[in-house]
């Protein structure tokens, strides 16, 4: 499985007596993972595969020794499987497939979100080799999906109209929400403690990776027209930047609009305290994707009473409804991003009622709630297929 999946650790640890991780580390002995959040030792066992800094050097490089150590582990490990969960469709998890099906172990595809759509916005900054060749390894990964969908034991999606899609091709889908949100990171005053405060300052953030498909420019754009309203905005934004052409446009625009006193790129910050306080601090949460699957970080935000402005993309409408935990708006379209920020800054009642119910709602998507429907999903497959063979 995939390096990020490992969110689900927690949750899926309560119905599995022992979970074995396949995934990349480098030379220091550390998870290759975009996703910064350490793992808990005491919930897995690490099976390291040979690490890749690129797609060249995977394909044409260490294609055949991770391989290798892959088969060497089902060869080993196969028979105390009884299921493995497949991170997206990359080669990789390509070749796990079939080895889980030449040993007998029932297989599951992880699938998050429209993989084509998001590097297609990725080339509309970067047009690079390599930004070529990975909307190429992009396309046959979503080809190879498409072909082997079908045979396997069942798909993990995490958005309705994923689900929907899917089950053209397999009927066995289970539809959850991704996320990294244990029932102890949610916090019931911060809503009453926002009421309370008497800072001016009506702080935005957003958490994600900094790509095109997230359209962060638009929250930019926002700025000015909040000041205009006599509203005090500044915009915070966190996590990793996979484009650099991207992150560069966004500070250029920051410049030209004049605002370096009021948004700022901080870059990646890790899961745990630091990132948390950023969220306490913060008044209202943006996400304004054109395209995404389940965003883990709309239940982190809700964990911490925040009202949610997001984009009607993919499952994010199965997590907020308008109105009530926050606004949605129609991707691209920075009117309506400005409007519904306008309305949450100049009502700090309306703020609070959203925050409250946007705590009810994170409680429907902790780890431990998402991942036991996960977990006894699979049980109850793996337990009709061994039956089925028997």
């Amino acid at each position: 499985m995939g390096a990020s999946a490992h969110i689900m650790f927690p949750g899926l640890k309560l119905c599995f007596e022992q979970i074995d991780l396949l995934s990349f580390f480098n030379e220091g002995g550390e998870i290759d993972s975009n996703y910064i959040q350490e793992i808990d030792l005491n919930l897995v066992r690490l099976r390291p595969l040979p690490f890749y800094r690129n797609t060249w050097e995977l394909y044409f490089l260490k294609l055949p020794g991770i391989f290798g150590r892959m088969r060497n582990f089902f060869k080993r490990y196969a028979r105390e499987w009884g299921a493995i969960i497949l991170y997206g469709c990359g080669v990789v998890s390509q070749m796990a497939f079939l080895l889980s099906k030449a040993y007998g172990v029932p297989n599951f595809f992880w699938i998050g979100g429209d993989s084509i759509k998001s590097v297609q916005m990725n080339l509309r900054f970067s047009h690079s080799f390599k930004g070529l060749l990975k909307m190429l390894m992009t396309y046959e990964n979503d080809l190879a999906l498409k072909l082997l969908a079908g045979r396997a034991t069942g798909l993990l999606v995490t958005g309705k109209d994923l689900q929907s899609h899917f089950q053209r091709l397999n009927f066995e889908v289970y539809h959850f929400t991704a996320t990294g949100v244990r029932a102890a990171d949610i916090e019931p005053d911060l809503p009453a403690r926002r009421l309370q405060e008497k800072d001016h300052l009506f702080k935005i953030l957003t958490v994600c990776s900094v790509r095109p498909n997230k359209a962060l420019e638009l929250v930019i754009e926002a700025l000015p027209r909040l000041h205009a309203e006599g509203i005090k905005a500044y915009y915070v934004i966190v996590g990793p930047q996979w484009d650099p052409a991207y992150a560069s446009r966004l500070n250029n625009l920051i410049k030209e609009k004049n605002l370096e006193e009021h948004a700022r790129l901080l870059g990646a910050i890790k899961h745990g305290p630091d990132l948390f306080r950023l969220y306490r601090e913060a008044d209202v949460f943006v996400l304004p994707s054109l395209t995404e699957g389940t965003p883990k970080v709309l239940p982190e935000a809700m964990a911490k009473g925040l009202p949610l402005v997001v984009t009607r993309v993919g499952g994010v409408a199965g997590l907020v409804d308008d109105g009530v935990q926050g606004f949605l708006v129609s991707p691209g379209h920075t009117g309506e991003l400005t409007e519904a920020l306008s309305k949450i800054a100049v009502d700090k009642d309306l703020r609070y009622r959203m925050g409250k119910k946007a705590l009810e709602r994170a409680e429907e998507f902790t780890i431990e709630r998402q991942m036991r429907g996960v977990a006894e999903w699979i049980i109850e497959r793996t337990y009709n297929k061994k039956s089925t063979n028997t």
